[in-house]
């Protein structure tokens, strides 16, 4: 379904993606994990239009999209949310969901759409609440809504459990798992192990802009490679039992 192939991107001298190549496949949940300024969130902007890539090239079911913009991935099914959810402070939230439902829908049609994502996010409550006025765990939720009212067949989630506590985490995890059973494939950026266990198929892992380990989440928790640069002997067996790792 998605594939880069040899990605890489500097910015001056810092080597931040270095000959990054995987796949993902249809209805598969991947987690990209790796210690701050591995590459992450450069990674996913370089897949979603919102940087150039320097080398290799990014294919989406079939067409290679790597000179694409961001508008125009989205429109073709791959959608994201961002680490810092920035919504439209002054709007209400049934219109902060229904900008992203507007990619393919007319008005009555998005503010219909914009009701049925909420109802699964649980924000039916506060529909008509403006966005800036919302908790952290509320913005993270219209920030996946927003997303996912622009119909993807592809989700890219920059920390969508970041800030928020162990309960808050298992309520959005039925959520992801429902998004992915409605059949959205999911990549998501985590560093909140107790998720990244729970919902994976297949983990990879970067470091200096490097993959250095990809597999089921088990084999890559205890990968003395992926231990000794991300995660650490402790948080590895924590991660293995499903704990959490912030």
């Amino acid at each position: 379904m998605f594939a880069t192939d040899s990605i890489s991107k500097s910015f001056g001298g810092l080597q931040a993606l270095d000959q990054v190549t995987f796949g993902v496949e249809a209805g598969e949940i991947v987690a990209l994990i790796g210690p701050n300024g591995a590459g992450k969130t450069t990674l996913f902007s370089v897949v979603s239009g919102f940087l150039p890539a320097d080398e290799g090239c990014v294919t989406f079911e079939g067409t290679d999209i790597t000179d694409e913009p961001p508008h125009r991935i989205c429109s073709m099914g791959m959608a994201r949310t961002f680490q810092l959810p920035r919504p439209f402070a002054a709007l209400s939230v049934r219109k902060n969901i229904a900008v992203g439902a507007y990619l393919h829908l007319a008005e009555r049609e998005a503010l219909a759409k914009a009701d049925e994502v909420a109802s699964l996010l649980q924000l039916e409550g506060v529909l008509e609440q403006k966005a800036g006025s919302l908790t952290v765990v509320l913005r993270k939720r219209l920030e996946l809504a927003r997303s996912l009212a622009t119909c993807p067949k592809m989700l890219l989630l920059d920390e969508v459990f970041g800030g928020l506590n162990p309960s808050e985490i298992e309520s959005i995890l039925p959520v992801i798992r429902q998004i992915r059973d409605s059949g959205v494939t999911i990549v998501l950026i985590e560093h909140v192990m107790q998720a990244v266990m729970q919902l994976s198929d297949r983990i990879l892992v970067l470091n200096n802009g490097r993959l250095i380990a990809t597999g089921a989440p088990a084999a890559v928790a205890a990968d003395p490679i992926v231990i000794e640069a991300y995660l650490g002997t402790g948080a590895a067996t924590m991660a293995a039992q499903g704990g959490e790792h912030a």
